[in-house]
Parts: structure tokens; sequence; C-alpha cells
């Protein structure tokens, strides 16, 4: 089966996925699955990243460590007032197209070849001891939007 998201959802489950399994001991069937789907996710994740790198680079970025940072605008010694506002605005514009369109990438839809996890599958068993039970974020299971089902 072939689930749709948002990029967006994919970078969130990715990352609840990835704290769920390094947080919580999984009982094998849920472990696997959720590998599964990490697995399935990571390309769609490190794509968004490169177009996110290649989009800051664009639009001025430098790279800065690990990242990409757009230097701040520094006024040229006797640059005019208009000349200086110009470039301003130009940067301002710049970076709002950066913006819209990182947002736009957020939105894109993609398909995902994989079945919905059940919750049920991150239950206790009957009778589990306190200290071996699976305990998890509810901001992750949020996260996991359209990757997880009743």
């Amino acid at each position: 089966m072939s689930l749709k998201a948002t990029i967006e959802e994919a970078r969130l489950a990715y990352g609840a996925l990835r704290r769920m399994n390094e947080s919580v001991k999984l009982p094998q069937k849920p472990a696997w699955r959720v590998a599964r789907l990490m697995g399935k996710l990571k390309p769609i994740v490190t794509d968004f990243e490169e177009t996110q790198l290649k989009l800051f680079k664009d639009a001025g970025g430098e790279q800065a460590g690990n990242g990409v940072q757009i230097p701040p605008l520094e006024r040229r010694e006797d640059e005019p007032s208009s000349s200086w506002e110009a470039r301003q605005k130009e940067r301002r514009e710049t970076i709002a197209k950066l913006n819209d369109d990182l947002r736009e990438l957020n939105k894109t839809e993609v398909d995902v070849d994989y079945d919905a996890i059940p919750l049920s599958m991150f239950e206790d068993k009957e009778g589990t001891p306190e200290d071996k039970k699976m305990r998890f974020s509810a901001n992750d299971f949020h996260d996991l939007g359209p990757f997880i089902t009743e």
C-alpha cells in the first residue's frame, strides 16, 4: 500500500521514529516495522536536506560548519543611501523568496510505499513489569501523522 504525505510530515515522522527507536527497547515486530519505515523515509529527508542546502546557497548562503548561513549585509564604504537601500530591499526579497520556496517544498506530496503502523503494535502485553514497559512521547505519536493508524 502507498501512503500519501507531505515532505514535512515525512520529516516529522522520521524524527519521531528515530527518537522512538533510540529511547525505547521495542519488541521484534514493532522494531522491524519502525526500522523499515525509517528506511522508506530517509531518502525523502535526505533529498529535502540537499534541496534545502541548494536553495540556501542559491540565495547567497555560504558554508558555515555543517550548514549554510546567509551572511549579514554590510554597507560598503562611501555607498550612497539609495544603493544601500536597494541592496537591502533585494536581500529582503531574496530571503522572502527562499522562505516561500522552503514552505512550498515542505508542502510537496510524496508517496511512501509502506503500510501505516498500527498503534496497537506499541501497546505493552498484559502483565509487563512496570520497568519493562515501553514509554513513548505523545508528541512522537502526533508527529507520526499519516504513518500510524488505529
